[in-house]
């Protein structure tokens, strides 16, 4: 049975960032960084590349796992809603 009083129906501001892609992709960012501290260089990278990339490879694995949680199957929409958020 559920507890009908503990249900206000007011307007609750959140500091979460479930629907701001950007949001997302940095929070996951900063748990990467950590996870692969030992196994990347100061650029986020895996291999010395000699003409620097646009995103590190932290920053693809960043995305692609945001876009995993997110549902978001498009890299069409992906990069749309990024643009947009």
């Amino acid at each position: 049975m559920t507890d009908f009083q503990c249900f206000k129906f007011e307007k609750i501001k959140t500091t979460s960032a479930m629907h701001d892609l950007r949001a997302m992709c940095r929070m996951t960012l900063v748990y990467a960084v950590d996870v692969f501290r030992n196994d990347t260089d100061d650029n986020g990278n895996f291999h010395f590349y000699p003409t620097t990339a646009r995103m590190s490879d932290l920053q693809v694995i960043t995305l692609v796992i945001t876009a995993k949680y997110a549902c978001i199957d498009s890299d069409d929409w992906l990069f749309s809603n990024l643009r947009t958020d």
